[in-house]
């Protein structure tokens, strides 16, 4: 079993992925995390902003679960107060 296969199972050897929406705005680092999570089994999906985030999040089957996640208050397109 390859290292992607591996990362692809949980401890009883059952699949664990998942369809992760990477939102950042930083063009430098957005693909590092993509590839980061991809090597470790997940099919990733990106958004450079929120806005991009929420037409994904309409279209696309995800889950709504966070995970570690940062939220930036300047993150373009946020949604701000009220």
């Amino acid at each position: 079993m390859s290292s992607k296969e591996q990362a692809q199972r949980d401890g009883d050897g059952r699949l664990n992925r998942a369809r992760i929406l990477v939102v950042q705005d930083d063009s430098l680092s957005r693909p590092l995390v993509h590839d980061l999570l991809e090597l470790r089994g997940h099919e990733v999906i990106e958004a450079a902003n929120a806005d991009e985030a929420r037409t994904l999040l309409d279209i696309e089957h995800l889950d709504t679960r966070t995970f570690g996640s940062s939220i930036e208050a300047d993150l373009p397109g946020a949604c701000r107060g009220g």
